[in-house]
């Protein structure tokens, strides 16, 4: 995974993703896929005179498969964490 945050809140990110198969009906096939994605990291969940550092980031993700035979291509994740 490649991330780099730019303007302290975004930071976009570019992942792989390999799967090899062993056994069974899919043995020997190989699944990949690439899967650029955007986060907007670090916003503040805090109310006036709140001093806790709660933050929330969210996400969205695109895997697109780069193998002959994937199981599904163009895959949407979405993503939200809370950060303390």
């Amino acid at each position: 995974m490649v991330e780099y945050r730019f303007r302290r809140i975004f930071v976009p990110e570019l992942e792989d993703n390999l799967t090899l198969f062993k056994d069974g009906l899919t043995d020997g096939l190989v699944q990949n896929f690439v899967t650029p994605g955007l986060w907007i990291s670090s916003l503040p969940l805090h109310g006036r005179g709140s001093s806790s550092p709660r933050a929330i980031a969210l996400g969205a993700a695109m895997q697109v498969a780069t193998s002959r035979l994937p199981t599904y291509n163009h895959g949407l994740i979405l993503s939200g964490r809370i950060l303390f």
